[in-house]
């Protein structure tokens, strides 16, 4: 009789309170105003970041507009154009700062391309002129053929096809050799 009173349902402890931890409402605030963005990290990345961690906060109302606030405080040093941006146009949630960042973030990066003076396909130009090429043989290497092969298969098979004749020491053989293999380098370090 003893030994059924000792394990009474109703003696115990509510299961789900009893198994759940506490949340220390100050740590996780703390946690969240102290949360900054890392130096590589992506914006959406420390915004996920963020809303995670407000969601144990218990702000109430108020939980958009302090996570976005926190967003723009705290983003890194490189984004400084994008504090200034979310100061400028005074989001409203912190989905609209999110989304002004982004557009910022990629208008950045398009002007970046725009101040980029050579493709690749200039440098390929430029570096057969430098050693010598003829004009039909850098059309050769720039020209995609009819079939579905690439510009780099094409550098390939040209790379295979100077591998199987071997001239006599000839300079200009060397010079071509020289070129194919800056021109890999160039669309390699492009792409």
């Amino acid at each position: 009789m003893e030994r059924h009173k000792l394990f009474n349902r109703k003696q115990l402890p509510d299961e789900e309170n009893y198994f759940t931890p506490k949340i220390n409402i100050t740590m996780e605030r703390h946690k969240l105003f102290n949360r900054k963005q890392l130096p590589d990290e992506d914006i959406d990345v420390y915004a996920t970041d963020l809303k995670n961690i407000s969601l144990s906060c218990e702000f109430g109302t108020l939980r958009d507009n302090i996570v976005k606030d926190i967003f723009s405080w705290n983003l890194n040093n490189k984004n400084q154009y994008i504090k200034e941006k979310l100061l400028n146009k005074n989001p409203t949630s912190i989905d609209k700062a999110i989304e002004i960042a982004k557009a910022c973030e990629l208008s950045r990066h398009q002007a970046k391309q725009l101040l980029q003076p050579e493709t690749s396909i200039d440098k390929a130009i430029e570096i057969a002129k430098a050693c010598e090429l003829s004009r039909h043989q850098a059309k050769q290497l720039l020209q995609p053929e009819t079939t579905s092969s690439s510009f780099v298969g094409r550098l390939h098979k040209q790379e295979d096809r100077s591998s199987q004749r071997k001239p006599p020491n000839n300079r200009q053989s060397h010079f071509q050799d020289n070129v194919l293999l800056k021109v890999k380098n160039v669309v390699n370090v492009k792409n």
